[in-house]
């Protein structure tokens, strides 16, 4: 009996030991799943940040080059000509390139037409133009001599260097304005918009970067659209302020 009995309570004591081990093995594999998990989380919270910090530099940069550019404009005190001229001729080029294309019985006089009458010229001044018979570049130098005349007659009117300076800098300031201001509400739909396109294997933020640099140029496109048209067609008034 007291063999059996001794080696009941050895039985016992062991058994207490196996489980303490176990709980103790148990224990730690419990630790480095919970150790796993975290790291896990941590570096997706990493990968969030960086990612986040990466959408953020595309507009970040983006509002370097308008507020650069914008305060170029605000601090000059001599004459926008050279900005505002170039940004009229690239309008020109651009809508006259885009309106020629291809054979010359395939191109677009009536959209010509419409945009020298829009944004350059009264209608009286535009059907003074033979644009059916020139070349692109012969109407395309008309446009700028059109353009830089408007400017001088402009000048010659308000007949004060710093109300013309001043004039340039309303119209130049108010179109970057609201092109601009629309820009970040456009980027805003496009960043929560983006992440659809991760379904269909693509790279959200390369799709966000490629994007929204598609629609940064365009922006500048308008910007210097707008600019000439306002310019172009604005009636020249005393006492001009921003």
């Amino acid at each position: 009996m007291r063999r059996f009995g001794s080696d009941r309570v050895k039985m016992f004591l062991d058994r207490i030991s196996d489980n303490d081990d176990d709980k103790v093995i148990e224990s730690r594999m419990i630790t480095k799943q919970v150790e796993s998990a975290q790291k896990r989380v941590e570096g997706n919270n990493y990968d969030t940040r960086k990612q986040t910090l990466q959408y953020d530099d595309v507009m970040r940069t983006q509002r370097e080059i308008i507020y650069r550019e914008r305060m170029q404009v605000i601090t000059e005190k001599k004459s926008l000509h050279d900005v505002l001229m170039g940004m009229i001729d690239r309008t020109i080029d651009h809508q006259i390139d885009l309106f020629t294309q291809g054979e010359k019985k395939d191109w677009r006089y009536d959209s010509i037409r419409d945009f020298i009458v829009s944004s350059l010229a009264s209608e009286e001044t535009t059907d003074q133009i033979d644009y059916k018979n020139l070349t692109p570049d012969e109407l395309k130098a008309k446009l700028h001599s059109l353009a830089e005349e408007n400017y001088q007659e402009k000048a010659k009117v308000l007949n004060d260097p710093d109300q013309m300076l001043e004039f340039e800098k309303v119209v130049i300031l108010r179109v970057v304005d609201d092109r601009w201001t629309d820009h970040i509400d456009a980027m805003d739909q496009l960043r929560q918009s983006i992440g659809l396109r991760g379904y269909g294997q693509m790279n959200p933020l390369v799709e966000y970067q490629e994007s929204g640099y598609q629609m940064f140029e365009e922006m500048i496109s308008n910007i210097e659209f707008d600019a000439t048209r306002l310019f172009m067609k604005a009636q020249i008034r005393a006492n001009l302020s921003r």
